[in-house]
């Protein structure tokens, strides 16, 4: 994914959701790959469905909240980040978030 092969970990990731569709780590590794190609509604679509699965995975939490930063979101961030951080953490996070320190 690093590599910017976004086509190719898209169908892998893709073939191993319809194998696994209840596995949590594999929507949340599809939804980061969108993530990072800017693909906000598909990435928010597979990091939820992350986070149905599995509501403890929080690098699904931190990667969602990314995304309502990008999409314009801030008060969503900070609500999903409090799902998995304490308040003064969350808070540090979302602001790392909104000044583009991933």
């Amino acid at each position: 994914d690093h590599q910017e092969r976004y086509a190719d970990a898209e169908g892998y990731y893709l073939t191993a959701l319809s194998l696994d569709p209840r596995n949590g780590n594999i929507c949340a590794d599809l939804g980061y790959s969108y993530l990072l190609q800017k693909k906000w509604m598909q990435a928010e679509r597979y990091l939820n469905q992350s986070l149905q699965i599995d509501p403890t995975n929080d690098k699904a939490v931190d990667h969602l909240a990314e995304v309502y930063v990008n999409e314009g979101q801030p008060q969503l961030a900070e609500r999903t980040l409090l799902q998995s951080l304490p308040r003064d953490q969350a808070q540090a996070r979302l602001a790392a978030l909104m000044s583009g320190q991933n």
